[in-house]
């Protein structure tokens, strides 16, 4: 997994007034590196702890969502082979 893809491509053709348009990604929108640090922010922002900021809370949702890429790449890399 790849922290820079984006969570919600939205793919269609371009430019409409042109049939020989090529497909592309015209609404990038976030990608999945800020997704999981906004989850991870809604999270850590849920407990009632009120000595901490919201910068380290920022910090620490970034922190948890790159973990969270880096776990799930490693385990792309070492998935099992289905049997078939």
């Amino acid at each position: 997994m790849n922290g820079a893809d984006l969570a919600f491509p939205v793919v269609g053709v371009l430019n409409e007034d042109n049939p020989d348009a090529k497909m592309g990604v015209y609404n990038p929108g976030m990608t999945k590196r800020e997704l999981l640090a906004g989850i991870a922010m809604q999270g850590l922002l849920s407990c009632d702890v009120e000595f901490t900021t919201f910068s380290i809370h920022a910090a620490d949702a970034v922190k948890a969502a790159d973990a969270l890429i880096e776990a799930l790449s490693d385990h792309e890399t070492t998935k099992p082979q289905q049997a078939g």
